[in-house]
């Protein structure tokens, strides 16, 4: 597959994208925790061991699973597998009749 494929975005346009979106992940982040709430006592910083260390990681997996993941066929992929699950969830219950 192709970068516009996972991404919805060509690659210069990605390299474009990063500055302004470190910027503002960097705001973000100086001022409110991964929780939710307001940032009061550490400051933030990323870590070595960090699973997207660098902005094109964060500005990457933000554009592919974020974005991309409830794009139609992937949406409809998600739900086909949760209600396979949901299915034999229901026929492995020993006091419901199988339908």
């Amino acid at each position: 597959m192709e970068f516009l494929d996972f991404t919805s975005v060509t690659l210069e346009e990605f390299q474009q994208l990063v500055p302004p979106f470190e910027t503002a992940y960097q705001a973000r982040m100086a001022a409110w925790r991964m929780d939710g709430k307001p940032r009061t006592a550490r400051r933030f910083t990323v870590d070595r061991d960090c699973p997207l260390p660098t902005p094109e990681d964060r500005l990457f997996f933000l554009l592919t699973y974020l974005i991309r993941l409830w794009k139609e066929g992937v949406r409809d992929l998600v739900m086909e597998i949760c209600c396979a699950l949901h299915n034999f969830r229901v026929r492995l219950t020993p006091w419901q009749p199988m339908v």
